[in-house]
C-alpha cells in the first residue's frame, strides 16, 4: 500500500519531477564537496478570489405564453388560414369548421322563435277574448243577484248566471296560463337564436395571443373538436427556462434572490433571476422544479431547446490558493509554504472549487503568501527548497 501511495504521488507529480530532473543532484560550492539536497519547486501567492456555490443541470426552454388552439365544436375543419411560421395577432384568423350545418340551425332556431312569438301573440288575444266574456259574466251575474234579491228572477235562473260567471272565471285563468306558457317558450326559442349565432361564430376560429404558429397538426377535410389541438401559437418574444434540481436544494432557492445562468449551446444568455419554485417536490424523482423569465431572447433560446442551467446558491470572496497545492496526507489536509528556503507544512480546511482554484477557510495565510504549487509532492515539513520560476 505504501508503495502505491508512492507511485500515486510520482504520477500527480508531473511537473515537479520534471523540475526535479533538471536540479535534484547535489549542488556542489567552491570547495567540490557536496551541499545539501534542494527540491526545485514553484510558487505562487495566494489570492483573493470569489466562489460560488453552484449547480449545473440541463433545463428546457419554453414559451411563456402560447396556446393549443381547439375546434370549439365537432365539425369538419374546412379552410386553414395561416400555416406554420406564420405571425398571428390576437383575433387572427386560424381555421375554420363545418359553418353550413350550423348556418341551418340558426336558420331553423330563428323560423322557430318566429313561430314562438306568433303563438305568444295568439295567447295574448285569446286572453283578451277571456277577460271580456269574463267582465260580460260578472256584469249578467250582477244584475241576476239584485233581480233575485227582489224576487223578480227564479233561483234557477240565478244559479245559471253564477256557472256562467264561474267558467268565464275559469276560461279566462286558463287563457292567462296559456299567455305565461307562449312567452316561456318565446324566451327558449329566443335563447335557441343566440346559441345557434353562438355555434355559427365558434365554426371561426381566432387566435387568443399573438406570437409565432409553430405547428399545424390537422388539414381541411379532417374532424376538428374541442380538446384536439388543430393549431399551436407560441409567443416566442418571452420564454422560460425550466430545470429540475435535487430535493435537498429545495431551501436554498429563493424565487426572486436566487441567480440562475442559462447557456444555449455556444450563446450564454446572461444570470437570471429565478421567478419560481415549484410548491412541491416529486416524490417519485425527489427532485423540485424552478424556471426563469428571458424577455426579448438572444438567438437560439427558443421553444424546444435545451439549455444548461447554473444555479448560484451562495458567493463569496474568499483567500484562495491553487487546488494542486492542496495535498491530503495523514487524513489531514496540507499545503507548504516557504520561509528562508525551507519548506513550511500547514495544515489548512479547504472550502470551494472554483476554475482551478481552492478557498481557504480559518487560516493563518494572507493574501500574497507564496505557496508551493509544484514540486509538492516530494516535500516535507523543513526540506530545502531551490526556488524556481514558471516551468523552468
Amino acid at each position: 500500500m505504501r508503495m502505491a501511495s508512492t507511485a500515486n504521488r510520482l504520477a500527480v507529480a508531473g511537473p515537479a519531477l520534471a523540475l526535479l530532473a533538471a536540479g535534484c543532484g547535489a549542488e556542489r560550492g567552491d570547495g567540490g564537496a557536496a551541499d545539501e539536497k534542494r527540491v526545485p519547486v514553484v510558487l505562487t501567492p495566494a489570492v483573493s478570489r470569489e466562489f460560488r456555490d453552484s449547480l449545473t443541470v440541463h433545463g428546457d426552454v419554453r414559451a411563456k405564453h402560447f396556446a393549443n388552439v381547439s375546434a370549439r365544436i365537432p365539425g369538419t375543419i374546412e379552410r386553414i388560414f395561416v400555416d406554420e411560421g406564420d405571425d398571428v395577432s390576437p383575433g387572427a384568423r386560424l381555421f375554420q369548421t363545418d359553418s353550413l350545418k350550423c348556418e341551418k340551425a340558426l336558420e331553423i332556431a330563428r323560423k322557430s322563435s318566429d313561430m314562438a312569438r306568433l303563438s305568444l301573440r295568439e295567447a295574448k288575444a285569446g286572453l283578451d277574448v277571456a277577460e271580456a266574456d269574463f267582465e260580460a259574466a260578472e256584469r249578467v251575474h250582477g244584475r241576476f243577484k239584485r233581480l233575485l234579491d227582489e224576487g223578480g228572477v227564479m233561483r234557477e235562473a240565478f244559479d245559471q248566471k253564477e256557472t256562467m260567471q264561474r267558467k268565464a272565471r275559469a276560461g279566462l285563468e286558463h287563457a292567462r296560463t296559456v299567455v305565461e306558457l307562449a312567452a316561456e317558450k318565446e324566451r327558449q326559442a329566443a335563447l335557441a337564436v343566440k346559441v345557434a349565432e353562438k355555434d355559427l361564430r365558434d365554426t371561426l376560429v381566432l387566435s387568443p395571443i399573438a406570437g409565432t404558429v409553430s405547428e399545424r397538426r390537422r388539414e381541411p377535410g379532417e374532424m376538428g373538436s374541442p380538446g384536439k389541438t388543430v393549431i399551436r401559437v407560441d409567443d416566442t418574444s418571452v420564454v422560460e427556462v425550466t430545470a429540475s434540481l435535487p430535493a435537498r436544494l429545495y431551501a436554498a432557492v429563493v424565487p426572486g434572490e436566487t441567480k440562475m445562468r442559462v447557456v444555449v449551446g455556444d450563446v450564454d444568455g446572461g444570470e437570471r433571476t429565478i421567478t419560481f419554485k415549484s410548491p412541491t417536490i416529486d416524490q417519485r424523482l425527489r427532485t423540485f422544479k424552478v424556471r426563469c423569465v428571458i424577455a426579448e431572447p438572444p438567438d437560439g433560446f427558443v421553444p424546444g431547446a435545451m439549455a444548461r442551467a447554473t444555479v448560484t446558491f451562495a458567493r463569496r470572496t474568499a483567500l484562495a490558493v491553487p487546488t494542486d497545492s492542496v495535498l491530503r496526507r495523514e487524513g489531514k489536509r496540507i499545503l507548504f509554504a516557504v520561509a528562508g528556503e525551507r519548506a513550511r507544512r500547514m495544515v489548512v480546511m479547504p472550502g470551494l472549487e472554483s476554475g482551478g482554484w481552492t478557498e481557504l477557510c480559518g487560516t493563518a495565510l494572507r493574501v500574497g503568501t507564496p505557496v508551493v504549487s509544484m514540486g509538492q509532492f516530494l516535500l516535507d515539513d523543513g526540506a530545502a527548497v531551490k526556488i524556481r520560476k514558471g516551468t523552468e
